[in-house]
């Protein structure tokens, strides 16, 4: 038939393990303490360690209907204390050994053994007291007998005074030798952390105890999908107080834990009423979003921009945002909006900036950016006029001498054109290494009253008046360039 398997470690090799199943069953560790059981699939019973002069802690396991085996079912396993003592009255001596189990118990029953001599007459039984003066029943023995029996200490505390009386054949006591023992009757107690109403897939577990005697020992975790259904181990007899537990998206779960303390005592699960410490809803979608720099122009010239953001998760909403510049450093999460001042890296040429987004799961997006080129040097340029031909127009009377005619004539005489502008050629030439020359201002004037920027060509008809033009360069990111100036000499 089906069968399941219980193993673990008792601290110590030879010791015996003991269960029922159809029968006394019996099982002995291996010298590194370890051990292993077969037992039928649904089987219940309790395994009970034990070897000569060693308590164990727990004392036993039990185990109801299991279908499932059980890994690291440890023990621990301290040698018992041996006290011996001697007391000498007027005419006699007594002398005996008090063997007691050390470290913490959780019964106030324990498990006591003792011997003793006498002399001159000798002993004939043996007792054993929790206030050294009154002696409990007497337990018959004889001188060097190894005597084992039970012991009720009285109640829970540490050093609990356990004492050896011995009596002769003659009706002479006297209380020999005293040992202590530590009795923890009270269950620890332990609690989890809370967790947040939603987290993402990998959820984080805390849990902490108290025990006021013994301390704690270890925790048991559990974990349930939904309100209904079984629970399942999370971790079993560990000492950490802290762990990770991978959920599905769109699960409730809850969550519960009990403490173990180093006497053995195991605390108790939440009530039934309330039967889990804490619950969470799984998110474990990441948000999605978008990120643009200075809505999608491609150049700028400053190093502060600013970012339009956009981001939409399905599941606990959007939280928070972080920014990067080399996507290995990240700024500071901070509450998520649609806009951000942000500055640029040191240095011209191309910029990308980076933004991941978190949602009130703790969920990360991945990276989204976008690209600006940042341009701080204007461009530098010159410009020259090219040579023009004078043109010719009328614009006087002259007289012109007439034979026989009256001494008031009239004349026509051609001069020289008196030009109010004059049409040049302009050579223009720019340049800028990074974002590229985009556009030219050109005026007769050093103020460039009424001039109009215009897109940067290398040659341009001018209508020049005086002597002079002036020419300023931008560049494609906004830089203008200082003013170049070329003079007309006819």
């Amino acid at each position: 038939g089906l069968t399941v398997t219980i193993s673990g470690n008792v601290g110590i090799g030879d010791a015996t393990l003991n269960f029922e199943d159809n029968g006394p069953q019996t099982a002995t560790t291996a010298s590194d303490g370890t051990y292993s059981l077969t037992v039928p699939y649904n089987w219940s019973g309790t395994v009970t360690p034990s070897r000569t002069d060693y308590t164990f802690r727990p004392a036993s396991r039990t185990y109801p209907n299991i279908t499932v085996g059980g890994t690291n079912q440890n023990y621990t396993a301290a040698p018992d204390t041996k006290t011996t003592g001697s007391v000498t009255l007027p005419g006699y001596t007594f002398t005996g050994t008090l063997t007691l189990p050390s470290g913490w118990l959780d019964n106030t029953t324990i498990r006591a053994k003792f011997v003793g001599t006498s002399s001159p007459a000798a002993i004939n039984a043996g007792a054993l007291s929790n206030d050294i003066n009154t002696c409990g029943d007497w337990i018959a023995a004889a001188s060097d007998e190894i005597i084992t029996t039970t012991w009720d200490v009285g109640g829970e505390g540490a050093n609990k005074p356990v004492s050896l009386c011995l009596r002769d054949v003659n009706n002479q006591e006297a209380t020999v030798v005293t040992g202590m023992v530590n009795v923890d009757l009270t269950k620890p107690i332990s609690t989890m952390t809370a967790l947040p109403a939603i987290s993402p897939a990998n959820i984080s577990l805390s849990w902490s105890g108290s025990d006021a005697l013994s301390g704690l020992s270890t925790y048991d975790v559990q974990v349930r999908a939904g309100l209904v259904g079984g629970w399942t181990d999370v971790l079993s007899s560990t000492t950490n107080t802290s762990t990770n537990y991978t959920g599905a998206n769109g699960l409730t779960y809850y969550f519960r834990t009990r403490a173990n303390d180093v006497a053995g005592n195991v605390g108790d699960w939440p009530p039934d009423y309330a039967d889990y410490d804490t619950f969470t809803v799984v998110d474990a979608n990441a948000p999605t979003g978008t990120v643009v720099v200075n809505s999608g122009v491609a150049n700028t010239n400053e190093t502060g921009v600013i970012l339009t953001l956009s981001a939409s998760d399905s599941g606990s909403g959007v939280a928070q945002m972080s920014f990067s510049n080399d996507r290995s450093s990240w700024s500071a999460w901070e509450s998520y909006a649609t806009s951000k001042v942000w500055t640029l890296s040191f240095g011209e040429g191309s910029k990308t900036v980076y933004v991941r987004y978190k949602d009130n799961a703790g969920n990360i997006s991945a990276r989204f950016q976008d690209d600006i080129l940042l341009d701080v040097t204007p461009p530098v340029g010159s410009v020259t006029i090219a040579p023009v031909i004078a043109g010719m127009r009328e614009s006087a009377s002259a007289p012109t001498p007439q034979v026989g005619a009256s001494s008031t004539q009239t004349f026509t005489v051609y001069l020289p054109f008196i030009f109010k502008s004059q049409l040049v050629n302009l050579h223009l030439t720019a340049t800028d290494d990074v974002s590229g020359v985009g556009g030219m201002l050109i005026s007769n004037n050093t103020d460039f009253s009424g001039a109009n920027w215009e897109v940067y060509t290398s040659q341009k008809s001018w209508g020049l008046i005086g002597t002079t033009v002036y020419v300023k360069f931008r560049d494609n990111a906004g830089n203008v360039s200082p003013v170049y100036s070329a003079t007309y000499t006819p």
